[in-house]
C-alpha cells in the first residue's frame, strides 16, 4: 500500500467520523432547544408562584392576622 493510498484510507476514516460527529451534534442541538423551553415554562411557572405567594401573604396580613388578634382579645375579656 503506498503513501498516497494510507492517506486516502486515513482522509475516509475521518470522513465517516465526523459524519457520526454532526449527526451526534444534531441531537445534542435538538435536545438543548427542548431543554430552552423547559426552563422558559419553569421561569414562568415561577413567577406565577411569586404572584400566588405575595397574594397569600399580603391576605395573611391584612385579613388573617387581625382576626386573630381580635379572638385572642376576645379570650382575654373572658
Amino acid at each position: 500500500m503506498t503513501n498516497e493510498e494510507k492517506i486516502l484510507q486515513i482522509l475516509e476514516q475521518l470522513t465517516v467520523e465526523m459524519s457520526g460527529m454532526k449527526s451526534e451534534m444534531t441531537g445534542i442541538k435538538s435536545d438543548m432547544d427542548g431543554v430552552k423551553t423547559e426552563i422558559s415554562t419553569m421561569k414562568s411557572d415561577l413567577a406565577d408562584m411569586k404572584t400566588t405567594l405575595t397574594r397569600v401573604a399580603v391576605t395573611q396580613e391584612n385579613v388573617v392576622l387581625p382576626k386573630l388578634q381580635l379572638l385572642a382579645e376576645g379570650h382575654v375579656t373572658l
